[in-house]
């Protein structure tokens, strides 16, 4: 990506923290914690993840799991690792309502293995990488159902003098940098109070290569106090994979919940 689109991300998170720190009118705030890990068969891959936010309501009030009647403010950090490939990402959220909004941040990364679906001989897949980001959430729900819809932007730097693969989608970029939009919708149902169900359809694409995938699964979610469970089996395919069978599963535990929906 260009330095120039670089810098008016990076200026707004900055203008938008900012505007955080010093709004007398907040009356809520918190720090928050959690961690978690995942795996998937294909494109194969696993790795842990933690992450450190500090929300603030600035108008309405966070009355119960239920609630949804206010806007915050969430600075945070993300580290995830798989021992071979590891990033570390700065985010600022922004919901004028809890249940839509978008987030902007940075993140950097190192990766010393191969992308097991990318010709590494073509394209490079170690070394750095770094990408600014726009991403939205939003979320739904009546009676027992539930719909959640998300969509990303991220601005890619590689500095290799070849096309560069980006690992968490096992896609192949344009030499030198690439934008990759990537989308989600879920549609699903609480079976009960600590289970849901639901279907998954996910797409990712470089905009400049060309490079795409989209996987199609069903899901679902078993929680039990501070700790969740997904499982999930479905169809993945791309530029550079067949549509074949792919099985994942990711867990998470909260040490204290955020203050958003999310």
């Amino acid at each position: 990506m260009t330095g120039g689109r670089e810098s008016i991300i990076m200026k707004f998170l900055l203008l938008l923290l900012i505007a955080f720190l010093t709004d007398a009118n907040a009356f809520a705030e918190g720090w928050d914690y959690s961690c978690g890990a995942g795996i998937r068969t294909l494109p194969f891959g696993s790795s842990a993840f933690g992450s450190l936010g500090y929300g603030k309501i600035f108008w309405g009030e966070k009355e119960g799991a239920d609630s949804y009647k206010y806007g915050y403010f969430r600075p945070g950090v993300r580290v995830q690792s798989s021992g071979l490939t590891n990033r570390a990402e700065a985010f600022l959220d922004f919901y004028p309502i809890s249940f839509l909004g978008f987030s902007v941040g940075h993140y950097e990364g190192v990766r010393f293995t191969d992308t097991r679906t990318v010709n590494c001989v073509t394209a490079e897949c170690r070394g750095l990488i770094g990408s600014s980001f726009v991403r939205s959430k939003f979320l739904a729900g009546y009676a027992r159902f539930f719909f959640m819809a998300g969509a990303e932007l991220h601005f890619l730097r590689s500095s290799s003098a070849k096309p560069f693969s980006e690992e968490t989608s096992s896609l192949v970029g344009q030499t030198g940098g690439d934008k990759l939009f990537s989308y989600d919708l879920s549609l699903g149902l609480s079976l009960r109070d600590n289970l849901r169900a639901g279907l998954l359809h996910q797409g990712q694409r470089m905009i400049n290569s060309g490079s795409a995938n989209d996987l199609e699964a069903l899901f679902f979610q078993w929680s039990r106090g501070a700790l969740s469970i997904v499982p999930g089996a479905g169809l993945y395919h791309s530029t550079t994979a067949a549509r074949s069978p792919t099985f994942f599963l990711a867990l998470r535990w909260v040490g204290v919940p955020s203050v958003g929906l999310f």
